[in-house]
């Protein structure tokens, strides 16, 4: 009989064992995914492609977050992407 508290690192679906990530682990692949563990080496638009868009409501959210996520980025690569790119649609 296990306790409340315990956590079996591994479960089984369709009787097979997999591993079940602990919630830090769990944390990390997912800061990881969103290039917030360390600064990628991502060019502007690959690494728009790989977080599917960045939020970008006001003008600098968009420069702020790849500059945070990429090891060097430059504020002109992202200003030649908006400038190249037409809107799908106008709200």
């Amino acid at each position: 009989m296990s306790n409340p508290g315990d956590e079996d690192p591994l479960a089984r679906v369709d009787g097979i064992s997999i591993d079940v990530l602990t919630d830090l682990a769990l944390n990390r692949v997912t800061l990881a995914r969103q290039l917030l563990l360390r600064r990628a080496e991502l060019g502007t638009l690959p690494a728009i492609e790989h977080l599917v868009g960045l939020q970008a409501q006001l003008p600098l959210n968009p420069y702020t977050a790849l500059w945070s996520r990429l090891e060097s980025f430059e504020r002109t690569s992202l200003a030649q992407l908006l400038s190249s790119v037409r809107p799908f649609a106008s709200f």
